[in-house]
């Protein structure tokens, strides 16, 4: 509105641009998209698909002004309250929550660094992680992983999220450019007491002001910057920064993970079998896949899962019929065949 009040249509089709790809496609209609598909006359579905509706029904009166003929397709087979989208009124601002559209944000970019620490830790989204550690000291952050909490674990496949300190292991050195100045002859026989200690320990001690310490018959008092300190993560954590803390990923798999995991991967190759054979959604289909003994064993414990997901009446550890295909990605070769009515 503001953009085309003051003649910067550059300004006002660029938001909508942004809207529709950023904040619809490719965030909303991703949450949104397993309430799609539930079968039945689920309430939670009916509300996404109304709020989609709503979407589009303010959306294509803000598109109307710039890209006429294609918002009058698209309200004709949508909405067509009216005889056209040019004879409806400016939509107005409501249904805002500026509070959850701030917290709404900071989920984003602990998704975005999520994401990024999962392709440092080399494991891809279809395998669930056991954890995700976010490290903050902003209360709205804390907020908001508390209360949007599902949409963290959905969206970074991860069994558990929640707020923490990750504990650093702390390795302590001497810091020579200090101690020689301050120390002169003395600098070497602290730099070899230093070494000596617990590194933490010292660290602790050091960090709450100047620390007095007898060696060899000697007093001398440290400071912090007499030592240099290093913090490396546990090695089953990956980290990466976001606008307000860092995002860890606990990168430890266990059997139950590396089942779902392969799972997904499985399903996602059915699915693409279906999509190349052109079948309907609601076409029931036999699988078969022939794979290694590891894998059968892994992929045995979701058999209900790659059912359901891919519409199977049965999944069955043998030679491939119907339509195989060799996915060597996997090390197996599955075949599907349609199952008549």
């Amino acid at each position: 509105t503001e953009g085309i009040e003051t003649f910067h249509l550059t300004k006002a089709t660029r938001g909508i641009y942004d809207f529709v790809v950023e904040d619809l496609s490719r965030w909303y209609v991703r949450l949104i998209r397993k309430r799609l598909w539930v079968e039945g006359d689920d309430p939670d579905k009916f509300a996404a698909y109304w709020t989609l509706w709503k979407v589009f029904d303010v959306l294509l009166r803000l598109m109307a002004p710039f890209t006429p003929y294609i918002a009058e397709a698209i309200y004709q087979n949508m909405i067509a309250r009216r005889e056209s989208v040019h004879m409806e009124d400016w939509p107005v601002k409501e249904f805002t929550d500026e509070e959850l559209e701030r917290e709404m944000a900071i989920i984003r970019k602990i998704v975005e660094a999520g994401s990024s620490a999962r392709q440092k830790a080399k494991i891809k989204l279809r395998y669930p992680v056991r954890r995700i550690i976010i490290e903050t000291e902003d209360e709205l952050t804390k907020k908001a992983v508390k209360r949007l909490n599902r949409i963290l674990r959905d969206q970074l496949n991860a069994k558990e999220v929640k707020v923490a300190k990750v504990e650093r292991e702390i390795k302590v050195r001497p810091n020579f450019a200090k101690l020689g100045p301050h120390f002169k002859g003395d600098a070497k026989l602290i730099a070899k007491w230093i070494d000596e200690q617990n590194d933490r320990e010292l660290y602790e001690k050091l960090t709450k002001g100047g620390l007095k310490v007898e060696i060899e018959g000697k007093e001398f008092t440290l400071e912090r910057d007499h030592i240099v300190v290093e913090e490396h993560l546990p090695d089953f954590l990956v980290g990466e920064e976001f606008d307000h803390g860092k995002v860890f990923v606990d990168k430890t798999l266990t059997r139950e993970l590396m089942m779902e995991g392969l799972a997904r991967e499985f399903v996602r190759r059915i699915q693409e079998m279906r999509k190349r054979l052109d079948l309907d959604v609601n076409d029931r289909i036999k699988v078969y896949i022939e794979t290694t003994e590891e894998n059968s064993g892994l992929l045995k414990d979701m058999l209900d899962y790659i059912k359901r997901e891919t519409r199977a009446v049965e999944v069955l550890f043998e030679e491939p019929k119907g339509y195989v295909v060799d996915w060597e990605d996997v090390n197996a070769k599955i075949g599907i065949e349609k199952v008549s009515d």
